[in-house]
């Protein structure tokens, strides 16, 4: 299971990002009245592998390496400026809202399922041993 995770133990970041996730998988339950199984399960699957094997392929590294250069404000940048794109066109009906919503879903319901295993499959999150 080790070779799916990092090779680091999990981040009060991560941590964040998963507590975040899970505060925007429930908002986008309580908001929809349908969701895609295929669609969130294949962004579910898809996240899940970008987080663990393809995060440690040459490629990811490499993506991994650009993120962590342009600073904190950069990745904050692309993180909103990729959100309200995606809300934009979904707004502005330019792309139906099942699939936004189930591939949103389908994300956040993986990133609440993986920060709980690295930090279980590390001991801990970092700073903090269990």
């Amino acid at each position: 299971m080790t070779r799916l995770l990092p090779d680091r133990p999990a981040t009060w970041m991560d941590v964040a990002a998963g507590v975040l996730s899970a505060w925007l998988l429930v908002a986008t339950l309580r908001r929809v009245e349908a969701l895609s199984l295929p669609a969130a399960g294949l962004a579910f699957a898809a996240t899940l592998l970008a987080l663990g094997p393809l995060a440690r392929s040459a490629l990811g590294e490499r993506a991994g390496a650009w993120f962590d250069a342009i600073g904190f404000r950069g990745r904050g940048f692309v993180i909103l400026g990729f959100a309200a794109v995606v809300l934009l066109a979904r707004d502005l009906a330019l792309v139906p809202s099942l699939p936004v919503e189930s591939l949103s879903a389908g994300v956040f319901l993986a990133v609440v399922a993986f920060v709980p295993a690295q930090a279980l499959a590390a001991g801990g999150v970092a700073g903090w041993r269990a």
